[in-house]
């Protein structure tokens, strides 16, 4: 087994992850680095490097590669790097990304500068419902690119865990120092 020192588990079950921390002092890490690139700058190669590090943690921790399905959470951008992680990590893995039967009902607006709690108001308002196969007893990987506060990762689990998954995990490209360095001082 190869474990990467830099894994950081977000809970004490371990079914939360993190490939690594954004910064190192004022140093991106290698795999923040990536996503920036492939999300700032829809790199392609990044993207697959980071498709690299996930099938490398999956190795490395087998308990997340049994599972049945795999979901990003789901953005109305046009260009989602969770969403293209989760459809090339299908691909590889040969399982169904159900990332597509999750439907916004309302608008959601951007979560960049808001606490935690507004977060949580902000996902309801959206309206995310899925419509898909049922996921009676079934495991699913959730991926996102940034993990801050954990809100959107346990509030896309928690509509999924509704339609009656049995596991869920949950696998963030990065963590974000604390739960509100996106916030500006007067921003609460």
């Amino acid at each position: 087994m190869t474990q990467n020192p830099s894994i950081i588990f977000l809970n004490d079950k371990k079914t939360l992850v993190a490939l690594d921390r954004t910064f190192v002092g004022h140093a991106r890490t290698e795999i923040y680095d990536l996503v920036y690139r492939a999300k700032y700058s829809a790199d392609e190669t990044a993207t697959r490097e980071l498709v690299s590090h996930c099938l490398t943690f999956l190795t490395d921790y087998p308990y997340f590669k049994f599972v049945d399905y795999i979901c990003a959470v789901p953005s109305e951008k046009e260009y989602d790097l969770p969403r293209s992680l989760a459809a090339l990590l299908a691909n590889k893995l040969s399982i169904p990304d159900v990332t597509p039967n999750l439907i916004f009902e309302g608008a959601k607006a951007s979560a960049r500068r808001l606490s935690v709690t507004q977060k949580r108001g902000n996902w309801r308002k959206a309206g995310i419902i899925y419509d898909g196969d049922s996921l009676k007893n079934k495991t699913m990987l959730l991926l996102d690119d940034n993990y801050q506060s954990g809100v959107t990762m346990r509030f896309i689990g928690q509509i999924l865990k509704n339609h009656g998954l049995m596991n869920i995990f949950g696998l963030a490209m990065t963590k974000t120092w604390s739960d509100t360095d996106n916030l500006r001082k007067t921003d609460g």
